[in-house]
């Protein structure tokens, strides 16, 4: 093999300078591998299983940055992710119950569910002695 040909083409890249570096960073900010909250670890290994894909491999980074703008070939993308993530809303109870992207709406919205509950656990009691007082008044 001519060496004018391998110096050549490990010249040539592949990939932009930074590119694989930004997809790591992007993974970790998608997917963070090492996190102290067991929760995301088991996220994390939840996906990789569903997906076949290993992201626990990455590379951790001390930092990762949370602009768009320090990521040139992911942030538009990274940007819609995000706006798709604000517009939408939680469909059902379990879901309003782990969003906590609005914390007045969010305690707002269980505030009245115990205020519902505890008048309804009041208007049954209230019903049965009620109806405990006609049957002693009758007899």
């Amino acid at each position: 093999m001519n060496i004018c040909l391998v110096l050549t083409s490990v010249r040539t890249r592949t990939y932009p300078d930074h590119f694989l570096e930004e997809a790591l960073q992007t993974m970790e900010l998608l997917f963070p591998s090492t996190s102290t909250k067991p929760k995301h670890n088991k996220r994390t290994r939840r996906y990789g299983k569903e997906y076949e894909a290993d992201l626990e491999a990455l590379v951790v980074h001390d930092k990762v940055e949370l602009s768009t703008s320090n990521y040139p070939v992911f942030g538009s993308r990274m940007a819609a992710i995000q706006s798709k993530y604000n517009d939408s809303r939680p469909r059902s109870l379990s879901q309003y119950w782990f969003d906590r992207r609005n914390r007045s709406e969010w305690a707002a919205l269980w505030i009245a569910v115990l205020a519902f509950f505890i008048a309804s656990v009041l208007g049954i009691i209230s019903s049965v002695t009620s109806i405990v007082q006609v049957v002693v008044s009758e007899r």
